[in-house]
């Protein structure tokens, strides 16, 4: 008995010390932060949710908004992942950083990575949703 305990302890030390060396698994709904130079930084907590949906037969509109915090000292660049299902479209987004506005344009694909990657390579702030 005490060498099966033994055998757990030491499958549980090791299965604890995997998970610790892996980067955190971004959820929905979250925003990971990246420095300028891409290095990872870790999660933006999370300070509050509102949802709001409207249904009409087989359709549900749904309004999220998520309040997030920089909690360091400098800008960062960020990764969000929206709480959207398989089957949703995202087809309005507004984003308030500090006292600016930012309402998405919805583009193709191809065209929004290439506009995205201009701003990007011309020293602009960007954003894209894909």
């Amino acid at each position: 008995m005490s060498k099966l305990i033994v055998l757990l302890m030491v499958l549980v030390c090791a299965f604890c010390a995997m998970g610790q060396n892996s980067r955190p698994q971004i959820t929905q709904g979250s925003l990971y932060a990246y420095d300028k130079k891409g290095k990872e930084l870790g999660d933006c907590p999370l300070r509050n949710t509102a949802v709001k949906t409207d249904i009409s037969g087989f359709i549900a509109r749904v309004h999220v908004t998520q309040n997030f915090e920089n909690s360091f000292a400098f800008p960062i660049e960020a990764v969000y992942t929206f709480p959207l299902s398989q089957n949703g479209a995202v087809d309005d987004m507004t984003m308030n950083v500090g006292s600016r506005v930012i309402r998405a344009k919805i583009m193709k694909r191809a065209e929004a990575r290439a506009a995205y990657e201009q701003a990007r390579s011309e020293g602009k702030t960007a954003s894209l949703l894909d």
